[in-house]
C-alpha cells in the first residue's frame, strides 16, 4: 500500500500592507508512476490531517488512483457542524471568511419546520435550498448572505475530510431590486424640519439630529443626551456631538463611538432648545416612548441630505 506521510507546508501573504505567516497540514505520496504528490489537508488539527491521510492511502490501496481519493461523509448534526466551523475559522482565521451564525441557523429553524426528522448536514440538497428561496422566509439581501455562510460551513466540513460530495449551497444568488430613490429637494427638506418643529419641539429636534448630522433614526437619535453635544465657543468654531461606545448599557448600531460634526443650522436650533429640564435631547425615558418617533427609512436620507446643508 502507497504510504501517505504528513508534512507541514508554511505560508505567507500580505493584509494591508502586512506579511502574515502561518502554516498548515499536507500529505505528502509516491504515486504508481514515481511522481512525487502533495496535497494541502488544510488545517492545523494532527488528528484530522491522520484521518484524511489515512483516507487517501486506502483509496490508493484500492486501485482509484491519486486524483479519486475520497473521503467517506460521516452523519454531522447541523448544530455540530456550525461547532466544527469555528474552531476551523479560529485556526485559520487570516484566511478564511468568518460567517455569523444567524444564516446557518435560519436555514435549520425552517428546513426542521417543514422536515423535523431533518438534523444532519448530510441531508441538504439543492432543492431544499432552492425551497428557502421561494418559500421568501428572508429578503433577497439576507437570502445572499445567509446561504453564502452556509456554503463556508460546508466547504470546511470539506476542507476537514468530514464532508464528500456537492456543496448544496453553492447556488446562483438573487438579484436585489434596486429602487431608485427621489431625494428631497433643499427647499422640501427645510419645510420638513419646521413641520417637525410645528408638531412638537421633541419632534423638531428629532427631524434635525437626523437631517443635519445624519444620526440613525429612531436609535442614536432618541439617545442623544445634552452632555454628548459641545456647542462652538466661537464664531468660526465648529461645534460636534461625541457619540460613545457605551453609556449606561446603550450602545450604537456598530459599536463604536464617533464624532460629528454640526451643521450651523443643527448648532443653532440646539442652542435653542438646551434649556429643556431632562437629560435627553429628543425625548424622556418613560414607558412608550419610542412609539411617537416610528419614522422608517429616513437614515439613508438623512445621511445624504447632510452635505447639502
Amino acid at each position: 500500500m502507497t504510504q501517505v506521510r504528513l508534512l507541514k507546508r508554511k505560508m505567507s501573504w500580505l493584509v494591508e500592507g502586512k506579511r502574515r505567516r502561518s502554516w498548515v497540514w499536507c500529505a505528502r505520496w509516491t504515486s504508481p508512476e514515481g511522481k512525487e504528490k502533495v496535497r494541502s489537508l488544510k488545517t492545523k488539527d494532527k488528528g484530522v490531517a491522520l484521518r484524511m491521510a489515512a483516507a487517501i492511502e486506502e483509496e490508493m490501496g484500492k486501485g482509484a488512483g491519486p486524483g479519486a481519493a475520497k473521503v467517506v461523509p460521516t452523519r454531522i448534526g447541523w448544530v455540530e457542524a456550525l461547532e466544527l466551523y469555528r474552531r476551523y475559522t479560529d485556526e485559520l482565521a487570516a484566511r478564511t471568511v468568518t460567517t455569523r451564525k444567524t444564516g446557518w441557523t435560519s436555514f435549520w429553524t425552517w428546513a426542521q419546520a417543514q422536515t423535523p426528522a431533518m438534523v444532519d448536514v448530510g441531508d441538504v440538497t439543492k432543492l431544499h435550498v432552492l425551497a428557502y428561496r421561494q418559500a421568501g422566509a428572508v429578503e433577497a439581501t439576507a437570502y445572499n448572505s445567509y446561504v453564502a455562510g452556509c456554503a463556508a460551513i460546508v466547504q470546511a466540513l470539506v476542507d476537514l475530510g468530514l464532508y464528500a460530495g456537492e456543496n448544496p449551497f453553492r447556488v446562483k444568488p438573487l438579484k436585489e431590486a434596486t429602487a431608485k430613490r427621489d431625494w428631497m429637494s433643499h427647499d422640501e427638506v427645510e419645510r420638513f424640519v419646521q413641520a417637525a418643529f410645528e408638531y412638537s419641539p421633541e419632534m423638531g429636534l428629532f427631524a434635525a439630529l437626523g437631517v443635519y448630522a445624519g444620526l440613525r433614526a429612531p436609535g442614536e437619535v432618541l439617545a442623544v443626551r445634552w452632555d454628548w453635544v459641545v456647542f462652538p465657543s466661537t464664531a468660526t468654531d465648529v461645534g460636534y456631538i461625541s457619540i460613545p461606545a457605551e453609556d449606561d448599557g446603550w450602545r450604537p448600531k456598530n459599536k463604536r463611538g464617533r464624532v460629528v460634526p454640526m451643521a450651523p443650522k443643527l448648532a443653532r436650533l440646539l442652542h435653542e432648545h438646551r434649556a429643556l429640564p431632562r437629560a435627553f435631547v429628543v425625548a424622556p425615558q418613560v414607558p412608550g416612548w419610542t412609539s411617537v418617533y416610528r419614522w422608517y427609512g429616513f437614515r439613508d436620507g438623512f445621511v445624504a441630505l447632510r452635505g447639502t446643508m
